[in-house]
């Protein structure tokens, strides 16, 4: 029985020291014991399998605890949180959250906590949403990208050359075959930017 803390996505170290004081706090408070701290600071999307995280998911087992300042420090996304706290809680780990709620132990105990947090924060990122759709249709701007504006292609940069090829008589499938694309690709390529053919 393992007690462990992790303190992740570390902004600065005001940050890092505020973790750590409230996972040691919350642990001293409770007597649980002394937590084996876990850090790392994560940059950019990585996923749970890419961190030391990953590592120590796949350590935990029945009867472990692990303590977290916010469920936010575990996951980028609301399901790749949900995922996590679901593996660690069908694998008997309790999860003591800080800044939320006081523990997650199993389905009887925090399933209710886990279900109404996972409500809320589906909610939030579907008004999210929601306020952004409204307020493009407010300003009378259509979902997507405008009509008629051009995608970006991999032969952006290649219109000259393009051109002279097809002034030169070049056949679509040699220029196509020249530079690595399909003969469609090239052709939708040429209507969208208006190249003589």
């Amino acid at each position: 029985m393992g007690l462990y803390g992790y303190i992740g996505d570390i902004a600065d170290r005001e940050d890092h020291l505020r973790q750590h004081f409230g996972i040691l706090s919350f642990v001293s408070n409770r007597s649980m014991g002394h937590a084996h701290t876990i850090e790392e600071s994560v940059l950019g999307q990585a996923g749970v399998p890419e961190r030391r995280l990953g590592d120590l998911v796949v350590e935990l087992g029945a009867g472990d605890a692990l303590v977290i300042s916010e469920l936010t420090r575990i996951g980028r996304t609301t399901f790749e949180i949900m995922d996590l706290l679901i593996f660690l809680v069908k694998k008997g780990v309790e999860i003591h959250v800080v800044n939320d709620w006081h523990g997650l132990g199993g389905v009887e105990r925090g399933g209710q906590s886990l279900v109404l947090w996972l409500i809320a924060e589906l909610k939030k990122e579907m008004a999210a949403g929601s306020a952004k759709v409204a307020t493009n249709r407010k300003e009378g701007k259509a979902p997507g990208r405008p009509v008629g504006s051009l995608g970006i292609s991999k032969l952006d940069g290649n219109e000259a050359e393009i051109q002279q090829l097809l002034e030169a008589g070049t056949s679509k499938a040699q220029i196509a075959k020249r530079l690595n694309i399909s003969r469609p690709a090239l052709h939708d390529f040429i209507v969208s930017r208006n190249l003589a053919a």
